[in-house]
């Protein structure tokens, strides 16, 4: 394969579907050609629930992309929708009897795939596994001395039906999978340096909210919530005995965590006319619902190493005030709006670029397309989907 080619990234979220069209020059270097987005229909709670409905959003996004880049998209890294998906710790152990490195490499490997049994499926297919801690007899690291092996893995599952819907999808576009990048993976590699004290990463979308615990592009927990902004606007519209239209509206145009000062007042339009309310209703309603999905990520990175920093990205994280508020409740520094310091790309963008970085770092790119395929079709072969 030459060292240039056009790829593209596409981040299937629960909103819309958003599409980056690179050419690749080899390493890590990159030139933007293109994009493209389109609304995400078929998708319900971060499950493709109508899959003729998704592949046509799809279709949509990529033909956008095409056209923006002016070429024909023939080569993919995707992502599947994060519903049903788990992240899970599992530690394999093994006898490591022969000294040598491809002996090593070999029981860590075997020590993973024991790890990897440990998880239960509930419709899920093994997306991702590597390794985050090793020890040799009890001892930190990794020595050339027989012993047991202990592997702490990290496992990350996805749905199964996702996978298979979005595999046939881009089939039928002609298309070839260089890569299928789970969103945890991805966000490691939205900040452009690697960050080596925790840190979180939280990307709020429309219907489901994932986040994730990193230290130097590794994830160390992940979770993803069925909660996101559209949650905000259906208690918005309760609160309001609204329509979800005009609730939508309010949040757009006056939604915010910050404190509101006074008794400022929002006209709620609906069937019998303009009405007023007070803009702390809209505040205290917003306030809750994100404090739901914060405090889940608080308390787990409680149990982790002190977090020195959070990462805010996708379009929830534009909620005004959001970013000072999460500041406050973790006592530590927000970012928001992280630019590639060469490819200029907005938020809605952001993941799509990552993991296109994500799978050069890890050579996913330069490998034989047809190789990446075979292995994808084995894979859902291998959990009972056929496409």
């Amino acid at each position: 394969m030459s060292n240039r080619s056009t790829i593209a990234g596409i981040d299937i979220g629960s909103s819309k579907i958003s599409v980056v069209v690179c050419e690749y020059r080899g390493g890590n270097k990159m030139v933007m050609r293109g994009k493209g987005t389109a609304i995400v229909k078929g998708v319900v709670g971060g499950i493709i629930q109508h899959p003729e409905q998704f592949e046509i959003s799809l279709q949509d996004a990529i033909s956008r992309a095409s056209a923006d880049s002016n070429c024909r998209i023939s080569d993919v890294v995707v992502n599947i929708p994060t519903g049903n998906s788990d992240f899970s710790i599992q530690s394999g152990i093994v006898r490591f009897e022969t000294i040598g490195a491809m002996t090593q490499k070999a029981a860590t490997e075997q020590a993973m795939k024991k790890a990897a049994e440990c998880v239960e499926r509930k419709n899920r297919s093994l997306m991702h596994l590597f390794p985050l801690r090793q020890m040799l007899d009890n001892t930190s690291g990794i020595t050339h001395s027989p012993g047991t092996l202990t592997v702490d893995a990290g496992i990350i599952m996805g749905d199964a039906q996702n996978l298979a819907y979005v595999g046939s999808a881009i089939k039928k576009m002609r298309c070839t999978v260089r890569g299928v990048i789970h969103d945890y993976l991805a966000m490691t590699a939205i900040y452009p340096e690697p960050i080596e004290a925790p840190h979180v990463i939280i990307d709020m979308g429309s219907q489901t909210t994932s986040w994730c615990i990193c230290a130097n592009r590794l994830v160390q927990w992940a979770h993803t919530e069925p909660m996101g902004s559209d949650h905000i606007t259906s208690d918005l519209a309760k609160a309001l005995s609204c329509a979800l239209s005009e609730a939508e509206r309010v949040k757009v145009l006056h939604g915010t965590l910050a404190t509101v000062d006074g008794a400022p007042t929002i006209d709620i339009h609906g069937p019998e006319g303009v009405r007023r309310v007070s803009a702390q209703i809209v505040q205290q309603v917003i306030r809750k619902r994100v404090s739901q999905i914060v405090d889940a990520i608080v308390h787990q990175a409680a149990h982790d190493a002190p977090i020195e920093r959070v990462i805010l990205v996708g379009s929830g994280s534009h909620l005004v005030g959001l970013s000072d508020w999460v500041s406050t409740q973790f006592a530590v520094p927000v970012r928001t709006c992280i630019q590639h310091p060469v490819l200029d790309v907005s938020s809605h963008y952001q993941l799509a670029l990552a993991m296109l970085i994500y799978a050069a770092k890890i050579g996913l790119i330069a490998k034989t397309p047809r190789g990446i395929w075979e292995w994808f079709s084995r894979h859902l072969r291998k959990n009972g989907i056929e496409f």
